[in-house]
């Protein structure tokens, strides 16, 4: 740590955080966005690049549970961050992957009900983080194939296919469509709920 406090992403201090007045609709708001963006892309989007793209082809193959448990933790975040919530838990988590998913067309078509979310959320989610495997039928692949697909349409409970790739692209699209309506002074209600999170977690540190 330097006098300029804890660093929160690659490029950005504490300070740099606490410098801004992020009141009504001034400039600082961009640089605020800058800052998560940098957190953001340094902690989690680079590190899946990093993973998937990697020239050791041995580990790009097999970094599929590595990538998916990331982007699991990216749509909890993402959808904190949107709603202004701390955390997710007390029985919202189900619930925040369906509400992400509702945010692309692409994901929506796909998980239209709550149940078919649910099935994502147990079976891909929670088997990767808490036991680090994908539950039931369901699987991570990167064959040219659909980005979601069951396993068998006429008994969705026993899985998903996932293409991974595909997955994260619209992972990240969600994401970059956020910091833009960030950047748009008009989102007031967007940006108060995005700064309650943010200092949350600065203050963290």
């Amino acid at each position: 740590m330097t006098d300029k406090g804890i660093k929160i992403s690659p490029k950005y201090y504490k300070s740099d955080w606490d410098k801004l007045s992020l009141n009504g609709l001034n400039s600082d708001w961009n640089k605020a966005v800058d800052i998560f963006d940098d957190r953001m892309k340094g902690r989690f989007f680079k590190q899946i690049e990093l993973l998937d793209k990697n020239p050791n082809r041995k580990v790009g193959i097999f970094a599929g549970f590595a990538i998916m448990a990331l982007s699991c933790l990216l749509i909890e975040t993402i959808e904190q961050f949107i709603n202004g919530r701390i955390r997710t838990g007390q029985g919202m988590d189900e619930k925040a992957f369906y509400d992400f998913f509702q945010r692309s067309p692409d994901f929506s078509d796909f998980f239209n009900t709550q149940e078919k979310a649910d099935i994502f959320y147990r079976q891909i989610r929670c088997g990767l983080l808490h036991q680090a495997q994908t539950k039931r039928e369901s699987t991570i692949h990167i064959k040219s194939e659909k980005m979601l697909q069951w396993v068998d349409p006429n008994d969705i409970q026993k899985g998903i296919k996932i293409q991974r790739q595909k997955f994260h692209n619209e992972v990240l699209k969600i994401y970059e469509n956020y910091c833009f309506d960030l950047r748009d002074s008009r989102n007031l209600n967007l940006k108060n709920k995005f700064k309650r999170k943010m200092e949350h977690i600065i203050n963290q540190n």
